[in-house]
């Protein structure tokens, strides 16, 4: 490996770090896909908490705007009302529009709210962060699409050497870790996926191929030195 190849690949690992320390900022955390849904919402009447006798129905709209919860009961839990949808009705990615009408005593209120649903439980993304994550796909990918043409060239030539092996190696863990970075900063369940497939490829490109080339390259070798010493 040329020491300008090791000098990108340092590079691509500095930033891969540097998203590892990115903050991850949230007024309001969302809840996450396809698990199920905890709503609490305090009562209020005339500036307290409701009564123990004070009931609230709530309803809520999926994303797509259809009703997956319709004027439900609520739990009284003195200080606030609490309702959970079950997994099954959390698979849209989005905001869920709620609204909570009470009862307490002769007096009546309503209050609207909504919350976000994303497919890892945290906020969304920010510009830089799907800017860093973008030029770290291509950087890595890049650099893959390359080993694997400097490890057939090497491997016909018997010359497949140590470093060479580190490289591919650490391309694949350098994947892996951006396969981290995915599921904790954009948590998208169709490149989530798409990940898992090219993680598997890879482990075939850059794992157990190369292995095997530096094995056949240093048996070779091997022999040559045995031969010219006899």
């Amino acid at each position: 490996m040329k020491r300008g190849e090791f000098n990108l690949y340092t590079i691509s690992m500095v930033i891969i770090l540097t998203m590892f320390i990115l903050p991850s900022i949230s007024a309001q955390q969302p809840y996450k896909q396809s698990t199920d849904v905890n709503i609490k919402i305090p009562c209020f009447n005339n500036n307290t908490y409701c009564s123990a006798s004070a009931v609230c129905n709530v309803t809520i709209l999926a994303p797509d705007g259809s009703t997956i919860v319709y004027n439900q009961l609520m739990t009284n839990q003195l200080t606030y009302h609490n309702y959970t949808i079950i997994s099954n009705y959390t698979s849209q990615l989005g905001f869920y529009q709620s609204s909570m009408v009470c009862q307490d005593g002769g007096r009546s209120g309503s209050y609207t709210f909504e919350f976000q649903v994303t497919g890892n439980g945290k906020d969304p993304p920010s510009g830089i962060v799907i800017v860093l994550f973008s030029l770290l796909f291509l950087i890595i990918i890049g650099f893959m699409v390359y080993s694997v043409v400097h490890t057939t060239g090497h491997f016909i030539k018997r010359d497949f050497d140590i470093l060479d092996l580190a490289m591919n190696w650490g391309l694949y863990f350098a994947l892996l870790a951006l396969f981290t970075l995915e599921g904790f900063y954009l948590g998208n369940p169709d490149i989530h996926s798409w990940f898992l497939w090219l993680i598997y490829v890879t482990g075939i490109t850059h794992i157990f191929l190369p292995a095997i080339a530096f094995g056949f390259s240093f048996i070779t070798n091997l022999l040559k030195v045995r031969r010219s010493n006899d």
